[in-house]
């Protein structure tokens, strides 16, 4: 067999060392001792003091890296939960925001029923307050029936590119059919509640209270 050498001079001396075995090293005083010297230790080296054997080493296959398609796909899918969760925030804030100044109104009108013809401009007043809450009232079926309707087309989204949340929709729709069946009612979704209901109850209260002042 044929082994590389490596071979260096230092203070008049010759350095022979073997590459692929750099324990066998030896030093003369010329090149050609040095190269003859190497090739007698390392056939001693090879022969009597170091055995080469073959060993099988099972390997733990390598998981591969995610190529540039998954990693684009996992951060679809982040976004479209980030976005989920911002629009459910959006929803559930203008619905706060919308009862409470529906209950101050509610309230102010309330007073000023109580005190009646002794405020200045009674009717006037009473116009406006019914008038702004209607309006408000109008607007706020507006917001929350557009909110209900983006909230809806993001979670069909999530439901397609996050199959756990899907999963748990599942379940949950199943768990609350069942308590339908038993209850002998339609099971009607909460969101749908919220959007429509709750803001179309507030809108009848202002469209009959000018009657029940003006006219009974």
């Amino acid at each position: 067999m044929i082994y590389e050498v490596i071979l260096s001079r230092e203070n008049d001396k010759f350095i022979a060392r073997a590459k692929e075995w750099p324990e066998v090293m030896v030093v003369e005083n010329s090149r050609d001792a040095a190269i003859n010297q190497l090739k007698a230790q390392l056939l001693d080296y090879l022969t009597n003091k170091v055995e080469i054997v073959q060993v099988d080493i099972p390997l733990v296959a390598k998981k591969e890296d995610p190529s540039f398609d998954d990693l684009q796909a996992e951060d679809k899918a982040n976004r479209l939960w980030e976005y989920l969760i911002t629009e459910q925030e959006i929803f559930n804030n203008r619905l706060n925001f919308f009862l409470a100044v529906e209950t101050i109104l509610l309230s102010s009108l309330a007073v000023i029923i109580g005190q009646g013809n002794s405020i200045n401009n009674y009717e006037k007043l009473l116009t406006l307050f019914l008038l702004l809450g209607l309006s408000l009232t109008i607007i706020w079926v507006y917001i929350q029936a557009r909110q209900n309707c983006v909230l809806s087309v993001v979670r069909e989204r999530a439901h397609l590119y996050l199959p756990d949340i899907k999963e748990t929709q599942k379940q949950i729709d199943s768990r609350l059919d069942s308590y339908s069946r038993r209850c002998f009612i339609r099971r009607i979704r909460i969101r749908h509640m919220l959007s429509y209901v709750i803001p179309s109850i507030f809108l009848i209260v202002w469209i009959f209270l000018p009657v029940l002042l003006f006219i009974l």
